[in-house]
Parts: C-alpha cells; sequence; structure tokens
C-alpha cells in the first residue's frame, strides 16, 4: 500500500549537463521501486522520456517550456495531482535545462487544498530537495551569461560536478570555488557520467529549501526553439554535416532520425560538441530532433538553407 507521504525531488542542470544520465544512473542500480518521474522540456517535443521508457514506470513528460514559467504552472500543478494516485512514494522532477526553478516547498503548500478538494485524496508531497547537475566542461564558459544555469546552483541542496574526466584537475577545482561563491552550503560531488550513489542523495536532501525566490521565466524571454519532424530515412554522414553546420548557432540539438543504412540513430549535441551513434532495440515514438538555440532571433530561415544546401530537399523544420 502506497503511503500518505510522496517524497518529490527536483533534478535541475543547463541543458547537456547530464540530468537523465543521472536518472538512468539511479534506475539502474535498482531506486526505481514505487517511483514516478515528471519530465519537462523546453522544446514542443520530448525526447528525454523515450531514454527512460524501457524502466517500466509512470512517466509524464510536459513540453514547450518552464514548469515554473506561468504558461505551464497550471499543467504542471495537475500532473503532480495525477500522480497522487499513482502507488509510488517517490517522484523525480527533471525540470528543463533552461528553467530558473521558483519555490517548490511554495508551490506545494499553495496547491495542497486544492489538490485535496478537487482529486479528493488525503496523499500529499513531501520536498526532500534539490539537485543540479552541472557541467563541468562548459561551466564557466556559460556562467557570465546563462542566468537560469546561476539561479539552478543557487537554489540546490547537491551540486553534482559532472565531466570532470573532461577538464582538468586544476580546471574542476576553479569550478568548485565558484561554486561555493554561488552556494557556499550546497554538498559538491564530483563525478563522470553523473554517476551518484543513493547513499549521498539520502544523506544530503533532508528538506530544506534554499534560496526560495520566484523564477525568472516567462513567456517574453523564451528564446528560439523547434522540431524536425524526421518521418523518412536519412543518410547519416548528411545528417552529421548538416547538424555540425547548425550546432554552432545552438545551446541543444537531440533526438532521433532513421538512417538509410537501416538503424535509428541517436542525436546528443552541447553546443559546438556533437555525437551521433547507432541506438540497440527499438525506439518508441516518432523521430524528431528538438533544436534550442542560444538566441531568441528568429532562425528558421538559415536553418532550412542549410538543410536545402545537404539534402537538396524541403527542410522539415518547425518553430516551437
Amino acid at each position: 500500500m502506497a503511503s500518505d507521504m510522496v517524497d518529490l525531488f527536483l533534478i535541475s542542470g543547463f541543458l547537456g549537463s547530464g540530468k537523465t544520465s543521472f536518472l538512468n544512473n539511479l534506475l539502474e542500480s535498482g531506486e526505481r521501486s514505487r517511483t514516478g518521474i515528471i519530465i519537462n522540456e523546453f522544446g514542443s517535443a520530448g525526447v528525454d522520456g523515450k531514454l527512460l521508457a524501457g524502466y517500466d514506470l509512470p512517466i509524464l513528460e510536459i513540453n514547450n517550456g518552464s514548469i515554473f514559467c506561468a504558461c505551464l504552472k497550471g499543467g504542471f500543478v495537475r500532473s503532480l495531482a495525477a500522480f497522487l494516485s499513482q502507488p509510488i512514494d517517490r517522484l523525480f522532477v527533471e525540470a528543463s535545462g533552461l528553467a530558473d526553478p521558483s519555490s517548490m516547498e511554495k508551490m506545494l503548500e499553495e496547491t495542497e487544498p486544492f489538490i485535496r478538494k478537487r482529486y479528493r485524496t488525503e496523499r500529499r508531497y513531501r520536498y526532500r530537495g534539490s539537485i543540479c547537475i552541472v557541467d563541468a566542461l562548459r561551466f564557466r564558459k556559460l556562467s557570465g551569461t546563462m542566468t537560469a544555469m546561476n539561479s539552478q546552483i543557487q537554489k540546490s541542496n547537491l551540486l553534482v560536478l559532472n565531466k570532470i574526466d573532461r577538464v582538468s584537475e586544476n580546471e574542476a577545482d576553479q569550478v568548485c570555488l565558484r561554486l561555493k561563491e554561488l552556494n557556499p552550503d550546497a554538498e559538491i560531488v564530483r563525478t563522470t557520467y553523473a554517476r551518484v550513489s543513493a547513499d549521498v542523495i539520502a544523506r544530503t536532501l533532508r528538506g530544506a529549501e534554499k534560496n526560495a525566490a520566484e523564477s525568472s521565466n516567462t513567456c517574453e524571454n523564451r528564446i528560439f526553439s523547434g522540431v524536425f519532424d524526421l518521418d523518412g530515412k536519412y543518410p547519416p554522414e548528411k545528417m552529421e554535416r548538416f547538424l555540425r553546420t547548425v550546432c554552432a548557432g545552438s545551446l541543444r540539438i537531440k533526438g532521433f532520425f532513421r538512417g538509410t543504412d537501416g538503424p535509428v540513430h541517436e542525436v546528443n549535441g552541447v553546443g559546438d560538441e556533437l555525437e551521433i551513434k547507432e541506438v540497440s532495440g527499438a525506439v518508441p515514438g516518432a523521430m524528431v530532433l528538438v533544436y534550442i538555440s542560444a538566441h531568441r532571433e528568429d532562425e528558421t530561415e538559415s536553418i532550412r538553407a542549410a538543410w536545402k544546401a545537404v539534402f537538396g530537399t524541403n527542410c522539415p523544420f518547425e518553430r516551437d
């Protein structure tokens, strides 16, 4: 029988830092009994949910913005209410990489009366804290310009410094010093592939919220993003050439496409770094690529022109 209390954990981290890898590692280590997951994607199409679909867990995706923005907050509250009817004892909420978290405790407190009355349940959430995944390789480059990333760090209880194998020990030390300046009370764990033991999480997350404040996410300050609907088959070498052309102006490119060679390929692009690899096993859902720009200006025409130059066909891209 499910407990009356459901532990809620918030996972934040900038685009491509390793949030989904962090969740995958926890689930692979056996930490998936009676667990639910909410995934918040900035783009209109979900990708991360497909990467977690093999665990047979209740997973809900909230796309096209930040759950802390007024435009999606109502849907987030309804999702929280829906999970209380599920046989779970804990819920992980993976926020969008561009999310500026507001007070999760305040949100839960304000919505509890509504949930009890509307959904006729006595179950409620117990907020355990926020885990922020930090990309050691890109942090210093982005910290001065990406307000949301710094806010994620300041409002977290546990900071996971990921990808330390990609930087020198001195560079990792410098990043840690800056993290301590932003959040002197948070514990910092250095790791690769976002691996953190459940014991560390249990020890560091005790429910105390850090630096609660309103979110800066609004519909007005949204950056440019869009989706490629890839229902055909594409030569992997051409797809790589095209993606390397457009990734220089992006923060994130991720998704799947089916190659003319047969297999499905996964695309994982962070800034000017791009990885394309074959996927073993079935990938559920449509073949899509999500593109998130580093700018607010409309890039549709330049993206379509780059596609035409490589493939010689009309580009299957639509902005969000």
